[in-house]
């Protein structure tokens, strides 16, 4: 008998492309979800751009020890108020 395991998993790919610009939408996703792929956040030159900017702004704290190709992003204070979120908003752990 084979079997065949498919993993799914929500991140990046939840943003419309036509959103993928618009950091406080990216931001919010990401603190939903809390983590993102490599390959989501390369997938396109928008959603690329964007994502250079929320690493390297310091609107999130990725994580490097999260295994290949995912990156564990907590948002920081930075982040938070971008995303229009409060400090006190659930996120996911």
């Amino acid at each position: 008998m084979t079997m065949t395991h498919v993993d799914c998993f929500t991140s990046l790919d939840a943003v419309p492309k036509k959103k993928q610009g618009d950091m406080a939408t990216v931001l919010r996703v990401l603190h939903k979800v809390g983590r993102f792929s490599i390959w989501d956040a390369t997938e396109n030159d928008r959603i690329a751009s964007t994502m250079t900017l929320i690493v390297q702004g310091g609107y999130i704290e990725p994580d490097p020890v999260t295994p290949f190709p995912w990156t564990k992003a907590i948002l920081t204070p930075k982040g938070l108020a971008a995303a229009g979120l409060s400090p006190k908003e659930p996120r996911h752990d």
